[in-house]
Order: structure tokens, then sequence, then C-alpha cells
């Protein structure tokens, strides 16, 4: 935190030089102090995504604590994992809202792999996790990394599923883990889980959060003014809302044509679900949304900043409200669905609806909130 808090006031410090040598003038106080307000929600966002990742990080500790505790044909220490594992995706999926810098591998002084598809890459790999199950080498997260069989769904799948012999849609929920193989697998995935949890981390308080929050100053070209940094902002909300609605919910339900009627023949595709052994799916979506909420709003857990959110209220209360509404209104249709395989399977139309709410805000970011920013400040 100190490496942080040092960044910031050397940034500010900057950014106060330059704002003395400008000229006195009084026209220009208006515009010094809306500037230093976007450099303050700058660093504002970048603490709350900082913490994001601490969170995810001591969530996957905790979670490895759990899995590492499991006994064999036991009930109580496995459901204590499962629910370890439902309090890691909390954190994971509000980060989604951020999904740029060492997540993705951008900065290779820093990270470099694309650390989110080792995270929380679906549908897992069957037939890969199998031969390392049926074979008699030891697993460890080595293993795992080097097969690309890790992250969030590959324990899921081990916590809740009895093996599968494919990507098959039927599957016995496991209540107790009988294989010493498949514990071996667990472990080794909550390992490797919090090594790329902690990269992530790391980047973030170290190197990144000074790129992020001192454009054009040292950084490797990644942001030019702290305007770049909010457009980059506004554009990982469009990315992770887009991918909800298009690829989370639209990769499950049966596709249509062109006009958008019923393909005849076509069936949803529920091996296409993102969380379907924990039944944790509804869960994941409300809290992607609400991850894009918390960057809008700047907030996370009970830390909160000057946001997005407060430079609308300022210029254009009209569309900060409608952003709200709407992220609301996506949240609330995603959390009407239930158990999302019964609703895929019993209300599609509903589905689509929760689809429809979760692509009319990312219209709103793309259409209105970004072109805003860019051609106000």
């Amino acid at each position: 935190m100190k490496r942080i808090l040092f960044y910031l006031s050397l940034a500010t410090a900057g950014s106060l030089f330059f704002q003395n040598c400008s000229n006195n003038d009084s026209n220009d106080i208006p515009v010094v102090a809306e500037e230093k307000k976007i450099e303050n929600i700058v660093a504002n966002n970048a603490d709350r995504i900082v913490e994001n990742y601490r969170d995810l990080y001591t969530k996957t500790l905790e979670l490895q604590t759990a899995v590492n505790a499991i006994q064999l044909n036991d009930v109580t220490t496995l459901n204590t994992a499962k629910e370890a594992w439902r309090k890691a995706r909390v954190a994971w999926e509000n980060s989604e809202a951020f999904l740029f810098g060492p997540v993705h591998g951008e900065h290779n002084s820093i990270c470099v792999e694309n650390v989110d598809d080792a995270i929380d890459t679906w549908p897992i790999d069957v037939t890969t996790t199998n031969q390392i199950l049926d074979n008699n080498k030891p697993i460890t997260a080595e293993v795992i990394d080097g097969e690309n069989t890790g992250g969030f769904h590959a324990l899921e799948y081990m916590l809740w599923a009895e093996r599968m012999e494919n990507q098959q849609v039927d599957f016995t929920e496991k209540t107790k883990i009988t294989n010493s193989r498949e514990l071996e697998f667990a472990k080794a995935v909550a390992q490797n889980l919090v090594a790329k949890t902690k990269a992530v981390k790391d980047a973030w308080e170290q190197e990144y959060y000074y790129t992020f929050t001192s454009p054009s100053v040292g950084n490797k070209g990644d942001f030019l003014t702290y305007k770049d940094v909010l457009i980059q902002l506004i554009e990982g909300m469009q990315e992770i809302t887009g991918e909800v609605a298009n690829k989370k919910i639209g990769n499950v339900l049966a596709p249509k044509d062109e006009s958008g009627n019923p393909i005849p023949g076509a069936s949803a595709d529920l091996t296409q679900e993102e969380s379907r052994f924990s039944k944790n799916s509804v869960t994941d979506f409300a809290d992607n949304i609400q991850g894009v909420k918390n960057s809008y709003t700047g907030i996370y857990g009970t830390s909160s900043g000057v946001s997005l959110s407060n430079l609308l209220k300022d210029k254009n209360p009209v569309l900060d409200t409608k952003i709200i509404n709407a992220m609301d209104a996506a949240i609330a249709s995603i959390k009407s669905l239930g158990n999302f395989t019964n609703a895929v399977i019993n209300n599609p139309t509903a589905v689509e609806q929760a689809q429809e709410k979760v692509n009319d805000l990312q219209l709103i970011i793309d259409q209105e909130l970004k072109p805003y920013i860019q051609n106000n400040f």
C-alpha cells in the first residue's frame, strides 16, 4: 500500500506542478478543477481495482486451504470447499469489469501470459483432464499449467461432478470425493489458481498501478491522458456486458436466424453454460454486472470514492440515472432466472429478456456513455 500511495502522491504532485505553471486566468479554474476530478476518479478506480484483486487473492488462498483440507469420502470438508469456491467466484466475477492490462498479458514485463484464460476458461477440457487422472504421474500445479487444465471450472468439475467421459449435458452431482487422483488434481488446480491471482495482484500493486494513474509518464504508451484511462474503464464495462449477453447467455440459448426466428431443429447447448456443475451461473452473471456498477460508481465492498457517476451527475444527470437504472434492471432480470439450466429449458423467454436487459446496458455504455466522455472532456 505504501508503494501505491507513493505513486498516487507522485502523480498528484505532477498534476499540481503543471497547474501552477499554467495561466492563472480565472477562466481556467473550472477546467483545472474538472481535470483534477478526472485524475481523482482514475486514482480511486485504481485503488478499488487493487482492492478487488487483493480480495480475489485472499479468497483463492482460503479456497486452497479448504481444498487441501478435503478428506476422502467426507461430505463436510467437501461442502466447505464448495462454499469457498463460491466466495472466490464473487471477487473474480466482479473483477471481469476490468479485463485489461496484466490479466490479459498485455504487459510482458509483468505477466507473460493471458491469465484470464488460465483462471476462467470454460467449458473444461474433459479429455485432457481424464488423461491426467488416468496416468500414474504426480499431479502438480505445473502439470495443470502445462496442459492448460486449470482455473475455476476445472476445480468446479472436481468438487461438484462425478467423472464424465465427454462434454455431456447430464452429470451426477458429487457429494464426496472418493478418488485420490481427483483430490490430487483438485489440490494442484487450487495451487495454480492462487499463483495466477497473485500474479495479477502483484502486477497491479506494482508497475501497472503507476502506468494506470500516471498517463504519459514513464509508462509504455498505454495511456496519454487521464481521459484515455476513463475510456479504458468504459471499454472494460463494454467488454464484460457484451460477453455476458452474447457469450455467457447467448452461447447457451438455441440459435436464431438473422431475423431473430428460431432455426428449425436447433436447440439449447447446455454444455456451454459457464458454471453448470455448481449451478452458480446466475450468480456469476449478476456479479459481472455488479462489477460494472462498482467500476462506474467507484466502489468495492465498503470502500468508495469519486467516480464516473459523480462526473456525469455534474454534467449530465439524466444519462447518469439512465445508466444506473439499466445496471439495476440487468442485475434484477438475471437474478430472477433462479437456476439457469432450468430457466433455459423451461423458460427461455425469461432468459432472452435478461439477455436483452444486459444488451440494453451494453448499448448505453457503448453509444451514450463512451461518446459523451470522449466529446465533453
